[in-house]
């Protein structure tokens, strides 16, 4: 039978031929560099999976800018429909010197306050609903206001409608409209005339083409 014993040199194991030094077998575990290695590979991942969220938030906060924007617009040219003469007049297009306003100026209502025991003229039913819905899109966007501009032809009656409010955490889009742009497709593009002179940081549009 074999025998097994340990001493402060080491441990022994009896053989035929006496006893034999048992062989340590080497420990391996993980070095420097590999517990290094993987670290590195961690925190890559870590920053591809914080990129991709907040990516994620800014284009589901862009997209629910986009369908206030639909409403809104929808909204509008419902109102015009029910007023072809006021829109005819010119009744539901902006000034020409209008510029962004954090908080729009409104118009008179005067006459159309009570739509149920007033008659309104085609014009002030316009008013009306040019103040009523500019409040709207006051409320609904951030510092929201519009820009439109109104074309009464035998073919068809159409609308160009910038909806435009600031956005201080986006990046911002600069670039003027110089009416020649595709308007089969929305544009993030701020017709110049109505920018901020000189000053044009976190003021975003969304552009709609409507065909009442």
């Amino acid at each position: 039978m074999k025998r097994t014993f340990f001493s402060r040199l080491g441990g022994f194991r009896q053989e035929e031929t006496g006893w034999v030094p048992l062989r340590c077998h080497s420990q391996r575990g993980a070095g420097l560099i590999e517990v290094l290695v993987a670290v590195v590979i961690l925190a890559i991942g870590l920053l591809g999976m914080a990129g991709m969220t907040a990516s994620s938030i800014k284009f589901n906060q862009m997209s629910r800018m986009r369908g206030t924007g639909v409403l809104l617009v929808n909204d509008l040219a419902e109102r015009a429909r029910v007023n072809v003469l006021g829109f005819d007049a010119g009744g539901y297009a902006s000034a020409a010197d209008k510029q962004y306003s954090f908080s729009p100026t409104l118009t008179s209502e005067s006459g159309c306050s009570d739509l149920v025991s007033n008659k309104c003229t085609s014009g002030q039913l316009a008013a009306y609903d040019m103040n009523q819905w500019l409040r709207n899109v006051n409320a609904r966007l951030p510092g929201g206001d519009a820009f439109i501009q109104t074309d009464s032809t035998k073919e068809a009656r159409v609308m160009d409608i910038w909806l435009m409010w600031t956005e201080a955490t986006e990046s911002t889009n600069t670039s003027a409209d110089d009416g020649s742009a595709n308007t089969s497709n929305m544009s993030q593009a701020c017709p110049a005339s109505v920018l901020p002179a000189g000053d044009t940081s976190g003021v975003r549009c969304m552009y709609f083409m409507v065909t009442l």
